[in-house]
């Protein structure tokens, strides 16, 4: 479904004039733009304090880093199969 969308995207713009095309692009830039400030307004909105389990979680991260007790990358990414 999503490649056929993209090439009738890209059909369309193709059709358009030089500035056309421009101003296509501005505008789906500020469409995406858009998008990205409602979910950081949204973020910014959940003022919920933290439950014992993130408070938590955030003092042991904290004492790992002060404590040097980082995982390795490479570690990681081997755990997880990637």
């Amino acid at each position: 479904m999503a490649i056929d969308k993209d090439k009738r995207l890209l059909h369309l713009f193709h059709q358009l004039p030089e500035p056309d095309q421009n101003s296509t692009l501005d505008f789906m830039e500020y469409l995406a733009q858009r998008k990205k400030q409602e979910a950081h307004e949204e973020w910014e909105a959940d003022n919920s304090p933290l439950t014992e389990d993130e408070a938590q979680a955030i003092k042991q991260a904290e004492l790992d880093i002060a404590n040097h007790e980082l995982l390795d990358w490479e570690d990681i990414k081997r755990d997880l199969h990637l």
